[in-house]
This record gives structure tokens, C-alpha cells and sequence, in this order.
């Protein structure tokens, strides 16, 4: 059966659900979070589409990146909304300017719970839905469906998300027998994502603490950082407020990016490597103050760092096609992917184990994100006071 052949390795990415023509898999949260594969025996016919369509049983192709580019939106306007340089967004913006659509995550909140799935988007007033960080994996199989009837109609698509997801639509597509003519493909630098559920119950610990509705949140506050710079919309009867959070509060970050709830996946991921399943890579150019310290604004150049610089990979040549034809707002700069990795390690290797992933999931299966909370601050000691103070006193808006 599917879910005993792929075991932790299941990135979780749906296409076996999507694919079952008897609808016998779901796909639901396991007690640490992440969400999996469940295969109803009662209404499975034993015809082994699943097992066909799965990534990690049937592996797509991996190419290694063509041309490598320091890559920033040359409006403003784009990196306020966007993750990073804004790659994907001033893509995206051109894209649906020439009558095609764009497939990116969104993140909607009701009643202090999120919603982060992908959606198919066909105006610009939904670019800004679209753009941005979201640190939770999303839901893409509504979108893999859409993207396949979309693709019958002739339409084109630009579709960006994690390797594995975008590794799962492209299964899905060729075990339909959809052409992926006129799909363009963008996958994420990830370094590994936790479930929906560590999201919600941080955002629920948030609510109890704050008294009061979650009606925003905010990853990548860009008028503050292009780092990691949060903030959250609290609503309280009829009055809204939004707050901002510094680098290291509330765990949820920091739990995050040393991997502590990372699904089983993340720690064995076949798409950590320099070798990639989009047509274009992209992600944070990190270190390029040391690898390009000519193309900084600081320096002459026409980059500013403080406004969010990514690395674009061109993976295949309808990847370098998509840069000359929807890349014109675009500033890219040729570099070098040795330089790229130096700090790039997610493209290198998986994220190890953390040695207290077990004791932080055990804390998690509480279901009070407090404890978590209190666990993180421990772990950082009085590094923990010390960062929230100099986040303070550096705050500033890049964009002012």
C-alpha cells in the first residue's frame, strides 16, 4: 500500500489524493502536525495510480541550473509586498499582463486560525495575496486540479512553491496525461516546512495571550527588514491593532529555522541539492554583500541590500525564457552558483536532525504552544533579551 511504501519520506505534497479516481485517500494532520496520506481500504480498487503519480516513488527529473543571477524588483512597490527581491511577484505581474495566470500561496485567517493553500490567480489585485512568505506548508491540491484544467484550455500558468509540491503537480499532470506546455515552474531554496498545525496553535497561544481575534499575520514585515521581521493583527470588539514582533519572540521562529518541527521528509529531502525540479529556482541571496559587493548601492551599485536581494536559477531554457519575457522589471546580474552556495544550505545538503526534536514534539503534542514558547526563550538564554534589544534599537523602514 502507498502509505507503507513511502513511510517518512511522504513530503505530504496530495498529488495521491488528487489523483484517486475513487477518492479513497485524505489527507489529515498526524499528532505531530504534519499532514499525510491515508488510504481508505474499503474503498480502494488496488489500481496503483497513487504509487504511480507519488515523487518519492516515481522521482521527476532533476536538472542542474543553467545561468545563476543576483536578482531584485526594480519597483519598490513589488519588494514591500514580497518575499526577498520580489522575484516571483514582478514575474507574476507581467504574467498575468499577458493574459496568463499565476499560481502562488495565500494565507487566510478566521477566527484565529489560518488557511495557507494555493490559488490560482487571474488579476493583479491578487498579486499581493499571493506574494510574500508564508512558513507553513501549504495545501496546493485544489490548485494541482485548476492547473490541469487550465492547462487543457490552452492557458498559461506560472506556478511557484516548494520542490516537493511542485514535484507533485508535475506527477499529476503527466499521469493525467496533461501536456505541461505553457507551465512555468518556479521552486522555493527551502529549507524544510512544518504543518498547518504548529501555525494555528501558535497563532491560538497568540489570541489567549492578547485577548483577542488574529486577524492578520504578517512574516516578512519588509517595511521594517528583508529579514524575518513579524507581526500579527489582534482584534478586540470592534477595534484592530496590528503588532510587531521581534526576531526571536514567541518560539515560533525560532523553532522554525533550526528545524524543530520539520516533517520526517525535510531531514532525507531529495530536493536539497543543487540539482532542481523547477524551471527557475529562487530564494534569499544570502552573503551577497561578500559575493557581489560591487552590485550593493553602498558600494555604487544599483542593489540595496536592506530592501531584499534573491538568487534566480534558470533551470531548463523555458526557465531562461521566462526571464526575457516576463523578467523586464527585473534588476539580474549574472553570478555564480559556487558564490550562491556559500551561504545557500539548503541547496547543499537536508537540514540534520535537531537532537531535541523529540523532546520540542512532545511539547507540541500538548497542543499549548506556551510550553513551546517557554522552551525557545530557555534554549536562548539571555541571548533572548539581548536580540529583542538590538532588533529595537536597529528597527527602521528600508523603504523610508
Amino acid at each position: 500500500m502507498l502509505t507503507e511504501k513511502t513511510g517518512k519520506s511522504c513530503t505530504g505534497c496530495g498529488a495521491c489524493a488528487v489523483i484517486c479516481p475513487k477518492k479513497a485517500i485524505r489527507m489529515e494532520d498526524t499528532k505531530e502536525g504534519y499532514c499525510m496520506p491515508f488510504v481508505d481500504p474499503e474503498c480502494c480498487v488496488s489500481c496503483g495510480l497513487c504509487e504511480k503519480t507519488c515523487p518519492e516513488l516515481s522521482p521527476v527529473v532533476l536538472r542542474t541550473p543553467q545561468e545563476v543571477y543576483a536578482a531584485a524588483a526594480v519597483e519598490d512597490d513589488v519588494l514591500k509586498t514580497a518575499a526577498s527581491g520580489g522575484v516571483f511577484t514582478a514575474l507574476a505581474k507581467n504574467f498575468l499582463e499577458a493574459g496568463g495566470l499565476a499560481a502562488g500561496c495565500v494565507m487566510d485567517l478566521e477566527d484565529s486560525r489560518a488557511r495557507v493553500h494555493h490559488i490560482l490567480a487571474a488579476e493583479e489585485r491578487d498579486l499581493a495575496r499571493i506574494s510574500g512568505s508564508k512558513y507553513a506548508q501549504s495545501d496546493s491540491r485544489e490548485a494541482y486540479r485548476e492547473i490541469g484544467e487550465a492547462l487543457k484550455e490552452g492557458k498559461k500558468i506560472l506556478y511557484s512553491s516548494l520542490p516537493c509540491q511542485c514535484a507533485g503537480l508535475l506527477r499529476y499532470l503527466e499521469e493525467k496525461g496533461i501536456s505541461r506546455d505553457g507551465l512555468y515552474v518556479i521552486d522555493i531554496a527551502c529549507h524544510g516546512t512544518n504543518g498547518q498545525n504548529v501555525l494555528n496553535q501558535y497563532l491560538a497561544y497568540l489570541s489567549e495571550k492578547h485577548h483577542g481575534e488574529i486577524t492578520g499575520y504578517c512574516f516578512r514585515d519588509k517595511e521594517r527588514s528583508y529579514q524575518y521581521s513579524p507581526k500579527f493583527c489582534v482584534k478586540k470588539g470592534k477595534k484592530e491593532q496590528w503588532i510587531k514582533l521581534t526576531l526571536n519572540e514567541e518560539g515560533y521562529w525560532y523553532l522554525f529555522q533550526r528545524s524543530k518541527l520539520n516533517r520526517d521528509s525535510c531531514f532525507s529531502c531529495r530536493y536539497s541539492a543543487p540539482e532542481r525540479c523547477g524551471d527557475l529556482t529562487i530564494g534569499d541571496y544570502w552573503g551577497i554583500e561578500d559575493a557581489h559587493p560591487e552590485l550593493l548601492a553602498q558600494n555604487g551599485g544599483l542593489m540595496e541590500r536592506r530592501k531584499g536581494i534573491s538568487f534566480v536559477t534558470a533551470n531548463t531554457e523555458a526557465g531562461r525564457q521566462l526571464l526575457s519575457d516576463f523578467g523586464r522589471e527585473l534588476m539580474l546580474f549574472t553570478s555564480d552558483y559556487r558564490k550562491v552556495l556559500v551561504r545557500g544550505d539548503s541547496l547543499k545538503a537536508p537540514s540534520p536532525v535537531p537532537e531535541d526534536r523529540l523532546a520540542v514534539l512532545n511539547l507540541f503534542e500538548t497542543g499549548d504552544f506556551g510550553k513551546l514558547a517557554r522552551y525557545a526563550r530557555q534554549q536562548q538564554g539571555t541571548g533572548y533579551y539581548k536580540s529583542i534589544l538590538k532588533e529595537n534599537m536597529k528597527a527602521e523602514n528600508p523603504f523610508r
